[in-house]
């Protein structure tokens, strides 16, 4: 809960306990803001808005009412800004990695959370909802718009940890959901013909998918599906492929799958790795555990390493 004069340049005393922009998730003690979308105008739905318990408002216009009114010019911007000193994340304290792709999003971005969960408190953000050790939270889309976004990475904060990995749709691209974040790594694990109701083009969706890259910091890791033609296309620096195909730079052979699970092998380099999927559990137990944190591109102190192996003995003995 904060104070509208706190998150905003104004002198309104009135306390404000959320923020949103759809006026269907305002609630009692909301601030909304009316922001504009690529179909919809939220202006249009203030009295909505209203009705559903704001308590100020924020627009790029005049609009007739005895609530606290904050007019400014850039409208979305400001609601990013808004959210950002609402909820008061300290996002340069947190690991992100972000994965888009057409299929496999929240496989990867599953396998990812409970291989980093061995070593680390790691939270997972998606299709599924938000995920920490073993609560869950409801989330409304595989990425959530900017004011649930803001929210979940603060429960992330207040829960300790450190590390979060998201699945990013294109959509939430496309309207700008993640702008404000960098991630130290985003992957890709494949581009094809989708969501052509949203992006109109085929051109326009692999754009916007490879569009991810812009949002790495700058000595972030790119880590693409090298068999993917549109994936291999990419140009960035740190740059990681893997694959069937021999020229990857983790290449996958004598892949095995039956009904009890898979296996398969790994090589880079010169290091072979035997990876073992069965009933849902991946083994990776050859594979030293400082090669798979430096494979993904998160370095972090042992100290909190151990805190956190310590924490998780002690819960799972009580």
């Amino acid at each position: 809960m904060k104070k509208l004069k706190d998150i905003i340049d104004c002198d309104f005393d009135v306390e404000i306990t959320g923020i949103n922009e759809d006026s269907r998730d305002i609630k009692p003690g909301y601030l909304f803001v009316a922001t504009k979308g690529f179909n919809v105008d939220h202006f249009d739905y203030i009295d909505s808005a209203i009705e559903n318990g704001a308590v100020a408002l924020v627009t790029d216009r005049k609009y007739d009412t005895d609530l606290p009114l904050v007019i400014v010019d850039d409208i979305n911007s400001t609601y990013l800004e808004l959210c950002k000193k609402f909820y008061n994340v300290k996002l340069d304290e947190l690991s992100l990695i972000g994965i888009t792709g057409t299929d496999g999003k929240t496989t990867s971005a599953t396998i990812v959370q409970k291989v980093l969960n061995d070593s680390m408190k790691c939270a997972c953000l998606g299709t599924n909802g938000l995920s920490i050790e073993d609560e869950v939270y409801h989330t409304n889309n595989t990425t959530p718009c900017i004011s649930e976004l803001y929210s979940s990475l603060s429960i992330v904060e207040n829960n300790n940890c450190k590390e979060l990995v998201m699945e990013v749709s294109s959509e939430a691209l496309l309207h700008g959901r993640v702008k404000g974040l960098k991630y130290d790594i985003v992957a890709i694990t494949n581009i094809t013909e989708d969501h052509l109701n949203i992006h109109k083009t085929l051109e326009n969706y692999r754009k916007c998918k490879l569009s991810i890259v812009n949002y790495l910091k700058d000595e972030g890791i790119v880590i693409v599906n090298g068999d993917d033609e549109i994936c291999k296309s990419l140009h960035a620096d740190n740059l990681i492929t893997f694959g069937f195909n021999e020229d990857n730079d983790y290449v996958i052979f004598d892949y095995e799958e039956d009904r009890n699970g898979l296996k398969f092998k790994v090589r880079n380099n010169d290091n072979v790795y035997d990876i073992v999927v069965k009933d849902g559990y991946i083994n990776l137990s050859d594979i030293p555990e400082i090669d798979n944190i430096k494979y993904l591109g998160l370095y972090y102190d042992s100290d909190y390493k151990q805190e956190y192996k310590n924490e998780k003995l002690t819960k799972d003995t009580t």
